[in-house]
């Protein structure tokens, strides 16, 4: 062979590495996400999201088969082991077909995008999500989980479609992003009144689940966003049918199986309309969400149980889903030893080897437990039988009970730990942490959210950068909106829980760089990402977390508060007015937002706190405050003469003692030291 077309094929393989090296094979190794990780050893040839199988499916004239899940979703598994450890399955798409992996929680924005499309298709959305694309990125066809055998025969005929009928799938797929393109419109013609609240309530009212709690039929999801809306309108209107749709749902979640009385916290949902049997996995997200609402349900009612609900899931996320630095853990799977619930379920058996006959008697007062089981292969789901079993669960001998079960169970083999750090999520747990600090007056909650806070910061935020996940000291990411907006949020609860100014000024900081990097010019509101995708999306509803718009204006009106500066609340009007065209479509799907027009239109108020230099916060007018329902109210509290917060710049003491202001959009009522003054001004 001649020299010359040796060095020419020598240059052809160091010029392109990527097609000569990775031919046949797998390509997440090297990945963090254990999602990801748990697919490394599939005969599958995967890649993980990113432009060089676009640019191979391009130079190979194929399309892409993009599969989206999150490492504890119990259909994923089931997809896994049916098709994607098949070596039939494999070899057909490795063969027709580039193959992509998407953890949904690492790139929520891909997830948000490909779900809109696989819902046009399909009628519905889940996950796995199964999409297929064409080399430019563009969806064609989509659904969820598919059996072997029919996901065969989908790629058969996409791969027959692709190569023999191409102009029908190009066809296909202007249409579909002429849809997706769509979406509900923008307006400001719709004005922000208290009738989109009173619709809000007439859709809950509508809906509500008289006999269980919640709203809907099965699946049944933790509504905590809506329950929260309801307590505000309860509070401002003095509706009783509303406050018992709320303790009525909160007392039902908690008695059923979804609350998880020997260990703590909540499952992801129950697959039934009457709470008793969980889909097992457990969440960050809905903890963080499900111990705000009980919380604030304890400040309305003083009922102690709703108080002590939370501080057990919070216990929870302390002892299982919580890092030595701090950070928090995002999921624990449903399945372990192959079975979706082994970890949590009991048979008589099994409690007999644990607990004396006293004990196991005892138990069987207050939960519901029998031979042939509650759940299967004769094995029960411990839940709380009654209310009466109430006090019994907190009290010295139910501690004493749970915690041998708990120990017991401890030694089992655990569902899989999801050890990555997400920024959003561990906002909402950090402002979860920091609320429970506040109600309780206790130092530790505190510490627990200015420790997560600070571990947050020093690994997801560099060089004035926010980052989404972080794990096994690998940061990865772009932050999308959620990640600045619940963040915003916790740093501004944790700034009032304790009064440390640099959480004020983080959060400040945030919120320009999030306008910055999100801000709709033209119409308001925030697009949810900042990657160039099919689509640019804003989104405006709640799924299982809340809508990132609507924490966004909640966030403005506080700091507007809280700083002084105006501006804030005029862009806060501004994502709500943007938001009106979907509102008035689907009202019932956007708490959060509605959790910020509540805001907006109540008289809302700000209070400055200061106290003699050197003296703590634990003063009777910080107690009271702090423990009582004020959702319209933001709290700055400090030393006298601190001037890093506006709402305290010129703020003196009366009587050398801890003195309150009392202001409405910064023009202050009188002064007073005494905590029946200052709940009159509030009231």
């Amino acid at each position: 062979m001649p020299l010359y077309v040796l060095i020419f094929c020598f240059f052809l393989l160091i010029a392109s590495p990527t097609f000569a090296a990775d031919t046949g094979m797998n390509h997440l190794a090297n990945e963090k996400s254990p999602y990801l990780l748990q697919h490394k050893d599939n005969p599958v040839w995967w890649w993980p999201w990113g432009d060089d199988p676009f640019d191979r499916a391009q130079e190979e004239d194929k399309l892409i088969f993009l599969s989206i899940g999150y490492s504890t979703c119990h259909w994923c598994h089931v997809m896994e082991h049916e098709s994607f450890e098949d070596a039939k399955v494999a070899e057909f798409l490795n063969k027709h077909f580039i193959s992509i992996k998407v953890d949904r929680e690492e790139r929520p924005d891909v997830d948000q995008v490909y779900m809109k499309s696989v819902q046009a298709f399909s009628g519905r959305g889940g996950w796995p999500m199964s999409v297929f694309l064409t080399p430019d990125r563009k969806p064609i066809f989509g659904g969820t989980y598919y059996p072997k055998e029919h996901f065969l025969k989908v790629l058969s005929s996409l791969n027959t479609m692709w190569k023999e009928d191409r102009q029908s799938v190009l066809e296909s797929k202007e249409k579909i992003m002429t849809f997706l393109s769509q979406g509900y419109g923008e307006s400001t013609e719709y004005k922000i009144t208290g009738d989109l609240l009173e619709e809000f309530v007439h859709e809950a009212e509508h809906s509500f689940d008289i006999a269980e709690g919640g709203f809907g039929g099965a699946p049944k999801f933790p509504p905590s966003a809506k329950l929260r809306v309801l307590l505000r309108r309860f509070h401002a209107k003095g509706n009783s049918a509303l406050k018992k749709m709320v303790f009525h749902s909160l007392d039902k979640m908690a008695l059923g199986g979804l609350y998880d009385p020997i260990g703590g916290g909540f499952h992801r949902y129950a697959t039934d309309a009457a709470w008793k049997v969980p889909h097992f996995e457990k969440m960050l997200y809905d903890n963080a969400g499900l111990a705000l609402v009980y919380l604030e349900a304890y400040q309305v009612s003083q009922e102690s149980f709703y108080k002590e609900v939370a501080f057990d899931t919070l216990e929870f996320v302390r002892r299982e889903m919580t890092s030595p630095n701090g950070g928090f853990f995002s999921a624990q799977d449903a399945d372990s030893e192959g079975r979706e619930g082994a970890f949590y379920v009991w048979t008589l058996a099994e409690l007999q080897k644990v607990l004396s006959q006293a004990e196991l008697k005892e138990l069987r007062k207050h939960v519901s437990l029998t031979e042939q089981g509650n759940f299967e292969e004769g094995a029960n789901i411990v839940r709380l039988e009654s209310t009466r079993s109430w006090k019994w669960l907190f009290s010295e001998r139910g501690i004493a009970i749970r915690t041998k079960l708990r120990v017991a169970r401890s030694k089992r083999p655990r569902p899989l730990l999801d050890d990555k750090w997400l920024t959003a999520w561990n906002g909402l747990m950090i402002e979860a942490f920091a609320k429970a600090s506040r109600v309780s007056g206790q130092d530790q909650y505190l510490e627990d959210a200015t420790k997560a806070a600070s571990a947050v910061r020093s690994a997801l935020w560099k060089e004035g950068q926010l980052y989404r996940r972080y794990r096994a000291g690998d940061v990865r990411f772009a932050a999308v909106l959620d990640d600045y907006a619940y963040l915003i949020s916790s740093l501004l609860e944790l700034y009032q829980a304790g009064g440390d100014p640099q959480w004020l000024t983080w959060a400040a900081e945030l919120q320009q760089k999030q306008d910055d990097l999100f801000w709709d010019d033209t119409r308001g509101g925030y697009f949810y990402s900042q990657d160039k995708l099919i689509l640019k999306e804003k989104v405006f509803f709640d799924d299982a977390r809340p809508n990132s718009n609507g924490v966004s204006a909640l966030n403005l009106i506080k700091l507007a508060d809280l700083t002084l500066h105006r501006e804030y609340r005029i862009r806060a009007k501004k994502v709500v007015e943007s938001s009106m065209a979907f509102l008035s479509k689907a009202p019932f799907a956007c708490p959060s937002l509605f959790l910020a027009i509540d805001y907006l239109l109540a008289d809302a108020k700000e209070l400055a706190l200061v106290r003699p230099k050197g003296e703590s916060e634990k003063s009777d007018l910080h107690r009271f405050i702090h423990s009582t329902f004020y959702p319209y109210l933001v709290i700055a509290s400090g030393q006298v003469g601190e001037e890093r917060v506006p709402l305290l710049r010129g703020r003196p003491l009366l009587k050398n003692s801890p003195t309150a202001y009392v202001c409405e959009l910064g023009a202050c009522k009188l002064p007073t030291t005494e905590l029946e003054v200052l709940r009159k001004q509030l009231e």
